[in-house]
């Protein structure tokens, strides 16, 4: 049976040359079986994947640059000052446009606290076209970013000044300082097993054709893309509704559910690439993973950090059993020893001949 990468890379006719663009490599017009229209949808197609390939590294060298990486610097420190500003200004009753907002000035920390996790999301689609083991590394250290901002939001339930005693203990601040503590060691667990993660990894490389390898690529830079857009749409949606009095901002809960369907995609779409029964059980391995660390995100408290470190555990597991299936089987024992007899004749041509007198 013919595999899906056939119907990507050659019955699609697309090559990857080494610029990094893709060619037609189909028959001639002339042939029946490769009629004009059809010469016509894989050169549509290959310009599609160039142009994605195209504004995804663009975007790359923009967001990856010393001037981004001090605009979002910048921006983090505007957050943690502005709100500190505005939630002042909330104190003081200032004006009724701003009363939603809390009057605890800890939680400017949440606020910056998700602003950067945003941009950590965004580095983490950047990881998308590069090896799964990268891209779900990044999905662990991502995950491990949203338990701590989770235990930072808490912060605003706080009153000021913070003075917690042994009466307060048992109420809810006694509640919140639990959930803060069981979200931070699960962050913790969690970034312990990416960092154990990257280190188990091999990369070894799966797609040995470089055409094949050049289109997966690029589909997954096309799915990157489609990701960077869905990401905008549901961080503005998100402002309007915070604009217009709105408090249920469920940016992280509709994104990360996205996210598993792209993770289930490219499980599918390498099944085109590869028929290696260990890749494939690696890759949907990862996507359940990735399912586990949704469910966290979706639970309730002191539930999300066991699940988060449930998805963790697994992705470590996965990768354990994919490295030992990599190994090349040990040799018999009767196949690894020669034998006396085998040995023997080796033995005497290496010896040299005994002289029979002076």
């Amino acid at each position: 049976m013919p595999s899906l990468a056939l119907g990507l890379s050659q019955s699609c006719g697309l090559r990857a040359t080494k610029a990094g663009r893709f060619v037609s490599v189909s028959k001639k017009s002339d042939n029946k079986e490769y009629p004009e229209s059809v010469n016509a949808q894989e050169h549509e197609a290959g310009r599609v994947l160039q142009t994605a390939r195209t504004l995804a590294e663009s975007f790359e060298a923009v967001w990856l640059s010393r001037r981004a990486r001090f605009a979002r610097a910048g921006t983090l420190i505007g957050v943690l000052l502005g709100g500190i500003l505005l939630i002042e200004l909330n104190r003081r009753g200032v004006s009724p446009l701003i009363s939603q907002f809390p009057d605890v000035h800890l939680a400017a920390i949440g606020w910056t606290v998700t602003v950067l996790l945003i941009f950590e999301i965004v580095e983490m689609l950047l990881s998308l076209p590069k090896s799964v083991a990268t891209s779900v590394g990044r999905h662990l250290q991502v995950y491990a970013l949203v338990l701590l901002r989770d235990a930072f939001a808490k912060l605003g339930e706080f009153t000021e000044p913070i003075d917690i005693g042994f009466e307060e203990l048992g109420g809810e601040q006694g509640k919140a300082l639990a959930i803060m503590g069981t979200d931070a060691a699960g962050a913790i667990a969690l970034f312990l097993c990416a960092t154990l993660f990257a280190r188990f990894q091999t990369h070894t490389p799966i797609i040995s054709d470089p055409a094949r390898s050049g289109t997966f690529v690029a589909i997954k830079q096309a799915v990157m893309l489609a990701m960077l857009v869905t990401l905008a749409g549901l961080l503005t949606a998100d402002l309007i509704k915070l604009l217009g009095g709105g408090v249920d901002l469920r940016l992280f809960d509709r994104f990360f559910t996205t996210l598993v369907f792209v993770d289930v995609l490219f499980a599918v779409v390498s099944l085109g690439f590869t028929e290696i029964p260990a890749v494939v059980f690696r890759n949907f391995g990862f996507a359940f993973a990735a399912i586990m660390l949704r469910l966290a995100i979706a639970s309730d408290e002191f539930i999300r950090p066991v699940l988060g470190v449930t998805g963790g555990a697994t992705a470590l597991g996965v990768t354990a059993v994919y490295n030992l299936s990599l190994r090349p089987p040990q040799p018999d024992i009767e196949d690894a020893v020669p034998s006396d007899a085998a040995i023997r004749p080796e033995r005497e041509a290496r010896e040299p001949p005994q002289s029979e007198g002076r």
